[in-house]
């Protein structure tokens, strides 16, 4: 059986801080927190909690308290992309409201995304979702962002298969 990737786990100096703040820029909920750590989580995954398997249930963001203060480029970073319905632009202005800031770390003019630092500088992306055809391809050409009809019906399928999982009782028989 694959791996289940459980969560990213990010060093801060201000655990409470940053977790609030992700929070508040995801909508997800804090659901653990000392000074030393903090754990947070999709709104989502707490209605379905008991209803998902151990393989389904979807990685939180985990903040943990360091001594020292970032250094350097972070060397992965989340991308982060507002539903199709949504306005990117108007998204971007209301994580800048919260504390971020645009940062330019070589990515240049002509991209699809916004480079974000958070309140502690830590770097993120803000993609352009769509069916733009320039907006299909990231970096190098690698496929980006799917078409916005292949996204909803993705999703469409998805939410059909995991309510028909649930009402069927075979989630509650899986392993966990």
């Amino acid at each position: 059986m694959a791996l289940r990737w459980y969560s990213n786990v990010i060093e801060t100096t201000d655990v409470v801080r940053l977790a609030r703040w992700w929070a508040d820029a995801l909508d997800w909920d804090v659901i653990y927190e000392t000074d030393d750590e903090s754990v947070v989580i999709p709104k989502w995954a707490q209605e379905l909690g008991e209803r998902l398997t151990f393989h389904q249930f979807p990685p939180g963001l985990v903040f943990v308290r360091v001594d020292h203060e970032k250094a350097t480029k972070n060397r992965i970073h989340m991308d982060l992309a507002p539903h199709t319905s949504d306005d990117r632009d108007a998204e971007i202005a209301r994580l800048e409201a919260l504390g971020a800031r645009r940062i330019d770390v070589g990515q240049g003019p002509d991209v699809s995304w916004t480079v974000l630092a958070d309140i502690d500088g830590d770097e993120s992306a803000c993609c352009r979702r769509g069916s733009s055809e320039g907006m299909r391809k990231g970096p190098r050409g690698v496929p980006g962002a799917l078409p916005a009809e292949r996204e909803i019906s993705l999703r469409v399928r998805l939410r059909r298969a995991l309510l028909d999982l649930a009402s069927s009782g075979l989630n509650a028989a899986a392993p966990h």
